[in-house]
């Protein structure tokens, strides 16, 4: 019967993504300006599908090659040169251009919230864990509005979170086609952020603890885990150094080397200050989230603004905490996911750039969400995270999650205007921001 449930498992994670597209493709072009880094990464997928040469270079190109293609086959008369980038309704940017840009977003995070299920449930004890880690990431804030940008931080956090599926099921029984599908993924991973090197390197090491020593796993994992991603990495330039020589290959490594050089100079050398810049100790907390976009109209604001769910966001740390405990109890999986996540989010410490922003959590909240999922299945069925009694009463225990689970809809709920860029008020605004200047 195991086949069959495995088909059932990833039937339901096709369903639990295609719940998350249908309810956040509607007015995906809203709004038709570019949001916050859009600027950046938008402007270069349109020039990559012209063939010419990207804007910038500060981060590896994954991204710009997705919307390359995807404005290529949905907007193909978009005109990127123009000093005013073609021109929609009410003075926006095309409607198809936008829809298109933002599509390989959507569709990382569609994947996203699918892996979270699958890795939640093989992880957590249960569907219903898989399911509270898929729910609980869909219903955050700030990945709803990744998700719905041409920006690099849900693509970094999608792949990661399938580079950890893959090694989670590779380690059992060093399966070595789900090395190499680890190593695919991490290498987009890099491929789209540099901060997924953090990542790469804290996996790598759990894989290699794994593998005991063993040569024949070692030189496997040297193949898959070094070799492979750096392949990858290194394909995914090949549309912009095409595009900088256009002649041949000749020039390509040179190309290739100074691409790195001026990204790794951007970064270490960033010494501006930005009004939403925040310590990325401060993150978890959501001390200072980011507005993408906002425009008065009279009294009606419309606004974009990049906040998390406070029920994931605030228990994120401790529970991360708790699944690392786990790990330790017998629970390798959640060890892995726990301090993984702890590991992505301190790693910000050794970071060339001191210009932040509370998004770079992106990459820890599916795992945050997993770790959550399993806590709150776990306290529902009376048990500690990696066994034990629970700390509360089961009765007691079942209403704490009960209301987790409300206040992370009626959260999600109260914030979506201001997430999905629907006119509101200036009340209806100055409700929503209760944390004072911080939040403005």
């Amino acid at each position: 019967m195991a086949p069959a449930r495995g088909w059932l498992e990833v039937g339901v994670a096709l369903l639990v993504a295609l719940t998350f597209l249908g309810l956040a493709l509607p007015r995906l072009d809203e709004p038709q300006v570019p949001l916050f880094d859009e600027v950046f990464h938008a402007r270069s997928g349109a020039l990559l599908a012209r063939g010419l040469p990207p804007s910038e270079v500060s981060h590896p190109p994954l991204l710009k090659d997705a919307v390359a293609v995807s404005l290529a086959l949905l907007a193909p008369g978009f005109e990127p040169r123009a000093a005013r980038w073609a021109p929609g309704e009410g003075g926006g940017y095309a409607r198809d251009a936008v829809w298109a840009w933002r599509l390989p977003s959507l569709l990382a995070a569609a994947w996203a919230v699918a892996v979270a299920y699958l890795l939640g449930g093989a992880l957590g004890g249960g569907r219903a864990a898989g399911l509270a880690a898929a729910a609980l990431l869909g219903l955050d804030g700030c990945f709803w509005v990744h998700a719905r940008a041409a920006q690099t931080n849900v693509l970094e956090a999608s792949l990661v979170l399938t580079a950890v599926g893959c090694a989670w099921r590779a380690s059992r029984g060093w399966s070595f086609p789900w090395l190499l599908g680890a190593g695919v993924a991490i290498g987009l991973a890099v491929a789209t952020r540099w901060s997924a090197l953090v990542p790469w390197l804290a996996l790598g090491a759990w894989l290699a603890w794994g593998t005991r020593g063993e040569a024949r796993a070692v030189l496997r994992l040297a193949g898959a885990w070094v070799a492979v991603p750096l392949l990858v990495y290194v394909a995914a330039w090949l549309p912009v150094l095409a595009t900088l020589h256009p002649s041949g290959l000749a020039g390509w490594g040179t190309a290739l080397v100074e691409a790195q050089a001026t990204a790794w100079g951007y970064h270490a050398r960033l010494a501006e200050v930005h009004p939403y810049q925040s310590p990325w100790w401060s993150w978890p907390a959501m001390a200072r989230p980011v507005w993408y976009h906002f425009s008065w109209r009279g009294e009606v604001v419309t606004a974009v603004w990049a906040i998390g769910n406070a029920v994931l966001w605030w228990a994120s740390v401790p529970a991360l905490i708790g699944a690392l405990r786990a790990g330790w109890r017998g629970q390798p999986g959640l060890g892995l996911v726990g301090g993984l996540g702890l590991a992505a989010w301190v790693g910000w410490v050794i970071a060339p750039r001191s210009l932040t922003f509370m998004h770079y959590y992106l990459t820890v909240v599916p795992l945050a969400a997993i770790a959550l999922g399993a806590l709150g299945f776990a306290w529902w069925r009376g048990r500690a995270l990696g066994g034990g009694a629970a700390p509360l009463q089961p009765g007691a225990a079942r209403v704490v999650v009960i209301g987790a689970a409300c206040a992370a809809v009626a959260w999600r709920v109260w914030y979506h205007p201001l997430l999905s860029a629907v006119p509101v008020s200036r009340a209806e605004l100055l409700q929503r921001v209760w944390f004072g200047e911080a939040w403005l």
